[in-house]
């Protein structure tokens, strides 16, 4: 089932997401509502820009950092956020 509005929010998504960010696996729970998302960052910095811009989105809220660790051999972040869609933006 495809909610109303998850185009939308797909594109808040994509707008959210600075340069220096990159998703590596989306996981939609079943019931549509809410997502969680792995991704690198090339820094803390670019991280924490990342989970402001969600929370600046009008489709998402409940954004939360679940968490964060330094790339092994290399200068970046390997983090997952979760956050819920919000049933009125659609």
């Amino acid at each position: 089932k495809i909610k109303r509005g998850t185009h939308r929010s797909t594109l808040e998504l994509e707008r959210a997401i600075p340069p220096n960010v990159t998703l590596t696996e989306i996981r939609p729970d079943l019931g549509g509502e809410a997502v969680t998302f792995l991704g690198n960052a090339k820094s803390m910095e670019d991280l924490l820009r990342c989970i402001e811009r969600l929370k600046g989105q009008e489709a998402f809220h409940q954004v939360y950092l679940l968490n964060h660790a330094e790339e092994k051999g290399s200068a970046g972040l390997r983090f997952t956020i979760s956050l819920r869609y919000r049933e009125d933006a659609a």
